[in-house]
């Protein structure tokens, strides 16, 4: 996917303002109805995403909200094809390219 610098600060806005949403006292939520799930992404990223937010072992919890599914799947593409500096950012996206989150995978 190819993807202009312009849009690479958006992603680190995006991508805190998703922490801010699944990032919870004693889990962290992701989308998850039928083949559709971001359990993956939330496994490896949620310990950089959520740090000093939320515990190292917090739970991913499944949710079927609609908001969560839309800014999921829009920070999963933009981290993929992420090409700038911000730190969270960066390290999110060595995490899921790592965990093979970037290739072969379906946007739902």
């Amino acid at each position: 996917s190819t993807q202009s610098t312009g849009t690479d600060s958006n992603t680190a806005v995006d991508l805190a303002s998703l922490a801010d949403i699944i990032c919870k006292k004693e889990k962290v939520a992701y989308f998850r109805r039928g083949p559709s799930s971001y359990e993956l992404f939330c496994e490896v990223a949620k310990n950089i995403m959520c740090s000093g937010k939320t515990p190292a072992d917090a739970p991913c919890i499944a949710t079927r909200a609609n908001r969560i599914k839309i800014q999921m799947s829009k920070v999963h593409k933009a981290v993929c094809g992420y090409t700038g500096n911000n730190e969270m950012t960066m390290k999110v996206k060595e995490a899921i390219v790592a965990a093979n989150q970037c290739n072969n995978y379906v946007f739902y």
